[in-house]
């Protein structure tokens, strides 16, 4: 769930090959309703290299560590993959842009791209 910051920082920084949508959600606490965002991704074929990620099982269906294929994900500023359940990865650029916010109640990992 996104803040109305947070999601006009991913919009202004986004690349024209990102596909995702935002889901509007009310929130309602101690007697104030805000708005906030549901960030939805539509499914990013093929972004993951298959031979690096590390798998559950050998069906290449349950992923313990995602590795991304380095020419697709250079192109994106921020996505997600089917098997991610729509946790959200960032370019470095997004990364600084939220950074620079000073937004709090983030948390940024690496990611393999190989």
């Amino acid at each position: 769930m996104c803040s109305e910051r947070l999601m006009n920082i991913i919009e202004t920084n986004k690349s024209v090959f990102d596909r995702f949508q935002w889901l509007d959600a009310m929130v309602a606490f101690k007697g104030e309703i805000r708005p906030y965002y549901i960030l939805h991704f539509y499914s990013c074929d093929n972004i993951l290299d298959n031979a690096a990620t590390l798998w559950l099982n050998t069906r290449l269906k349950d992923v313990v560590r995602p590795a991304f294929k380095k020419e697709i994900v250079r192109k994106h500023a921020i996505f997600s993959y089917k098997q991610g359940s729509d946790i959200p990865y960032v370019s470095l650029s997004m990364r600084t842009a939220i950074i620079d916010a000073k937004l709090d109640g983030i948390i940024f990992e690496s990611a393999r791209v190989v």
